[in-house]
């Protein structure tokens, strides 16, 4: 059996992962597809291994709006571990991949016993709620140009190679903003040569300049990343259960 990637997995103790692995399995993640439905109990966990998520919510009389990415940094599901079983979130696929699943009570079992899982999942939630925070500051704070560059950069960190597709009428569903806001500030990109855009298709030529085009909250959220690294991961002193 191939072994879990996903940086999470590979951040435990060998035995940790191993025990972990023996209770997964390998699931597709088609695009598109919803993984998890706001409100309904969770079932299971997913512990990306390629592709990547939104988290939606969505109000009545308004379309859905993103709070989220999670790719194979991250967990779909973690909140399990803190012994909740509904989802605040839709989780929907944006990059098709793959990722091991495992089911509710067994991720708790598996946690219970080992001390540095239970660690990193704790970590991952707690990320993700500053990262929520961020993500809603940036939305009332920041220009949607800066936003839509900050969204490229996320998704080009989740994906294999330097192009991913995404249509303006989906981003500006995802940022809450109009259409044409995003077209605007894709045409912009494209004619400083930053990006090329056909049909959907985005490749980003430039990712320096896409940087210094985002806002602040890109770099924001990667260091909250490298938090969790350096405060949830296995201390020296963990033994094997």
């Amino acid at each position: 059996m191939p072994l879990i990637d996903n940086q999470i997995a590979m951040r435990l103790l060998p035995s940790t992962r191993f025990r972990l692995q023996e209770r997964c399995e390998r699931v597709e993640m088609s695009a598109s597809a919803p993984q998890g439905e706001r409100g309904r109990a969770l079932q299971h966990a997913i512990f990306l291994a390629s592709g990547f998520v939104a988290l939606v919510i969505e109000s009545s009389g308004h379309p859905a709006l993103e709070v989220g990415m999670v790719g194979r940094e991250g967990v779909i599901g973690a909140e399990l571990v803190l012994g909740t079983m509904r989802a605040p979130w839709r989780v929907k696929v944006i990059g098709a991949g793959e990722g091991w699943r495992i089911d509710a009570v067994a991720l708790r079992e598996v946690s219970a016993t080992h001390p540095d899982l239970q660690r990193l999942l704790h970590g991952t939630v707690l990320v993700r709620l500053h990262q929520q925070a961020l993500w809603l500051a940036c939305d009332r704070f920041h220009s949607t140009a800066s936003r839509v560059a900050r969204w490229m950069l996320m998704t080009l960190d989740r994906v294999q190679g330097g192009h991913f597709h995404m249509t303006h009428e989906f981003l500006a569903q995802m940022l809450g903003v109009r259409r044409v806001s995003v077209t605007l500030a894709a045409n912009g990109l494209q004619r400083d040569g930053v990006i090329t855009y056909r049909r959907g298709d985005v490749r980003v030529l430039d990712r320096e300049r896409l940087l210094a085009c985002a806002c602040s909250c890109y770099e924001t959220d990667r260091r909250l990343l490298r938090t969790m690294v350096r405060d949830y991961v296995r201390q020296p002193t963990d033994r094997p259960a």
